[in-house]
């Protein structure tokens, strides 16, 4: 299982926190059984504190200022990105749970946002949703759900000593081979973060001679 660790800390700054993921095993969790009403979902809620930054920016030259514009926008894709890493189904889950005008709906929309899933940070990652794993998939969306580690093992042995300094590497995630089907063996890829799809196409460009102050 060591060579599992190699996207066992994952951290994004998303928006105004930090989250951080943590996964090692591959396993996928049994779907949950219930799920909290609107009041239990509101306590839970309310053990986060809105927190507001507030800086002055008086000082700043009009390109740093354009510059801090740029890395805001920068943070609010990483929450596309984000969610796309997190699991398989979050994003689809985010876009049907925006769907529901209901009281419920609605606080179950704000919970997942904080936590960027449907499992509960503060609650040992259990799920608050229906229809959901149990318990956060370990292995996130960087190796495929059905895939074990002695598959992956196996794989890994089998790959060139650069192959698998890649597989193993942090810019790269695991999926099975396309083509691949139940009268055939199944084989694992490693594809590099640069070739996964991003669900956001904006390209967000920022000089070092855009600002007042030289990179350091």
């Amino acid at each position: 299982m060591k060579s599992l660790v190699r996207h066992s800390l994952v951290i994004f700054v998303v928006g105004a926190g930090t989250t951080i993921l943590m996964q090692a095993q591959m396993k996928a969790s049994p779907k949950a059984s219930s799920a909290p009403g609107l009041a239990q979902l509101q306590k839970m809620t309310a053990r986060f504190a809105p927190t507001p930054l507030r800086v002055d920016t008086s000082k700043l030259s009009t390109a740093d200022r354009q510059a801090l514009l740029k890395l805001i926008e920068a943070s609010r894709l990483m929450n596309d990105i984000f969610l796309m890493q997190y699991w398989s189904g979050d994003q689809a889950l985010y876009i049907r749970l925006q769907k529901d005008p209901t009281p419920l709906g609605k606080a179950r929309l704000k919970y997942f946002w904080i936590n960027k899933g449907p499992w509960s940070a503060l609650d040992s990652f259990k799920s608050f949703l229906p229809g959901v794993p149990s318990e956060k998939p370990k292995g996130a969306n960087f190796y495929p759900e059905n895939m074990n580690a002695q598959q992956f093992e196996s794989w890994v042995s089998s790959l060139s000593k650069d192959e698998q300094e890649q597989a193993k590497g942090f810019f790269t995630v695991i999926r099975w081979k396309e083509g691949t089907d139940s009268k055939t063996q199944k084989q694992l890829v490693a594809i590099p973060f640069s070739e996964v799809s991003i669900p956001s196409k904006k390209e967000l460009s920022l000089s070092c001679a855009d600002t007042s102050e030289p990179y350091r």
